[in-house]
């Protein structure tokens, strides 16, 4: 059945429900929606490629729910007068994805199909594929009239429309597991509730990534489920996704003084250097050796990497970090502002993008290459761990108070008055265990629920 339409609203008011919701961009860089919209648009784009390997959670969703997803687009289009919504999915799942039928009386919806190539989702290549166009670095988007969500960012503002706030999203817990699945979760859920639906893991010297294997960052089974967790991936702890991430920095330094032969094969395969933008990994490795200490690497090119992990984990022979090494020397000096002038793609680019089976095959992911199923929704665990921080900004303040009782999407923390940041909101009644940085919430008697795929046991 379609998604009822969410009342016209003006930008004012949908900026004020989105904000009151807890609304962040759900594809892993957790920026308030809220504060990345724009009175004026010409384009909104629902992302759905789902560019890194082994991860289903979006599809799932699309799956799901893609009539609430483009509902909720429609209504970001309407409030902020963009002419046309596209639905930007692999060409391998555009079938799928065409069975919805355009509203009539609703903003024009075409599907784009992007190649199955890493990382298609890069909103900067979304952008390219969808409307042909690239943009200079350093440019917001929505400054030059479009705005990229993922697709579970577009159903958290269907559901905020109706006022229901952001307290679960799907999760892909794959990789070194017994039973790879898709799950919804609710946020603050332990990560150890995920890996046991999965059957738990299958090599005993294991390590876990939030998100993909790309861009994941290294996590435990304490930690919890927050509004940007899109994977929960299983890999042994000799896995070069986990290498990478384990290596002591200064060990990567000394190693990239002596070994780093500049063959440029980081730079070729630098999916930002290849769309035109001003960054060559090659030349900032470079610089190590006679900067002598990675953080004085004084390039403002370095914020010009997205942190894709390409030059990391496939471009370099020598199994060097140039990513690491760049995200960390940026945190040395202020980010530059202005816009570059416009960028000249590659005019070698398709061949030296990378397929997704070719990725799969190198970072030796083929025994973990298998369907995430969708299983239903996880119950609500006894305790949930709400950070206050699950986006980008400040924290959220705590609105509650240990003893205290909670009601189910009741906000446990709420960011001060014009403050870059997002509400956090208790999925389910209980009774507050800690108030500080972190919301622990002893939850009420789960009770029994229903989703479109099943209840897991």
């Amino acid at each position: 059945m379609p998604a009822a339409r969410p009342p016209v609203l003006d930008f004012p008011t949908l900026q004020h429900r989105l904000e009151e919701a807890g609304i962040v961009g759900m594809g892993g860089g957790g920026f308030p929606t809220h504060r990345k919209l724009r009175p004026s648009l010409h384009t909104v784009i629902i992302n759905g490629a789902e560019c890194e390997p082994l991860l289903a959670s979006d599809r799932h969703l699309l799956a799901n729910h893609l009539a609430e997803v483009v509902a909720g687009a429609d209504a970001v289009a309407r409030a902020c007068g963009a002419a046309e919504v596209a639905l930007a999915v692999k060409a391998k799942h555009a079938d799928w994805a065409r069975r919805l039928a355009p509203d009539p009386d609703g903003v024009p919806l075409r599907l784009a199909a992007l190649p199955d190539v890493y990382p298609s989702g890069d909103e900067l290549f979304v952008i390219r594929d969808v409307a042909g166009r690239v943009l200079p670095q350093r440019t917001i988007p929505a400054d030059a009239g479009f705005f990229v969500g993922n697709a579970a960012t577009f159903k958290a503002i269907h559901d905020a429309l109706r006022g229901v706030p952001l307290t679960r999203r799907y999760v892909t817990v794959c990789g070194a597991v017994a039973r790879p699945i898709t799950v919804e979760a609710a946020i603050g859920t332990p990560f150890r509730e995920l890996a046991a639906a999965a059957g738990g893991a299958t090599t005993p010297d294991v390590r876990y990534l939030e998100g993909g294997v790309l861009m994941g960052a290294l996590t435990s089974l304490d930690a919890p489920v927050t509004k940007t967790t899109a994977a929960l991936i299983a890999l042994p702890a000799d896995h070069p996704a986990i290498l990478e991430r384990t290596r002591l920095l200064h060990y990567s330094v000394r190693i990239a003084e002596h070994i780093c032969c500049q063959c440029r094969k980081c730079t070729e395969l630098c999916s930002r250097y290849l769309i035109g933008h001003d960054i060559e990994p090659h030349k900032l490795m470079r610089l190590i050796g006679s900067a002598r200490d990675y953080r004085d690497l004084h390039s403002d090119t370095v914020f010009h990497c997205s942190g894709c992990g390409l030059c990391s984990l496939v471009a370099c022979p020598f199994d060097l970090s140039p990513r690491r090494l760049i995200m960390e020397s940026r945190r040395s000096f202020p980010r530059p502002t202005a816009p570059a002038g416009d960028p000249v793609e590659r005019a070698d680019v398709e061949l030296f993008t990378v397929p997704t089976r070719r990725l799969i095959h190198h970072l030796r992911l083929d025994p973990y290459d298998r369907p995430a199923e969708f299983a239903g929704s996880l119950p609500v665990p006894a305790e949930l761990h709400l950070p206050l921080r699950q986006h980008a900004g400040v924290a959220a303040e705590p609105a509650v108070r240990a003893g205290q009782r909670v009601a189910a999407a009741q906000a446990v923390g709420r960011v001060p008055a014009g403050a870059l940041g997002a509400h956090v909101h208790a999925p389910a009644a209980g009774t507050v265990v800690r108030a500080d940085d972190v919301v622990v919430i002893a939850t009420a008697p789960p009770r029994a629920r229903r989703s479109c795929g099943g209840d897991i046991a």
